[in-house]
């Protein structure tokens, strides 16, 4: 609870690393809550505009998987490269897993 809190009051004062955290807590569920898909990748969206490479992997495998999203693939691993090529492992592997370079 401590962390959603914290989360929030980060994302809602501007800092993208605050919304991608809380968009993880989202996809995640937590005792009290189930996860929220959607409210996730709208929470990823802002991450990655704020410029946080890890929101831009998140939204983009929401987009690849359409989970919470409406499937886009070719968005997605335009999103993934985009993390990728911010500095994000995660996203360059999730590429090469579609088969795509990074």
């Amino acid at each position: 609870i401590a962390a959603f809190r914290l989360s929030q009051r980060g994302c809602e004062g501007g800092d993208a690393q605050g919304c991608n955290n809380l968009g993880w807590i989202y996809q995640q569920g937590d005792s009290d809550r189930g996860s929220d898909m959607n409210k996730a990748g709208s929470l990823y969206d802002r991450a990655c505009q704020g410029g946080n490479a890890q929101g831009c992997s998140n939204l983009g495998n929401l987009l690849v998987q359409g989970l919470g999203v409406t499937q886009d693939t070719a968005r997605g691993i335009e999103l993934l490269r985009k993390g990728c090529k911010m500095g994000n492992e995660w996203g360059c592997n999730e590429l090469r897993r579609q088969g795509q370079e990074p």
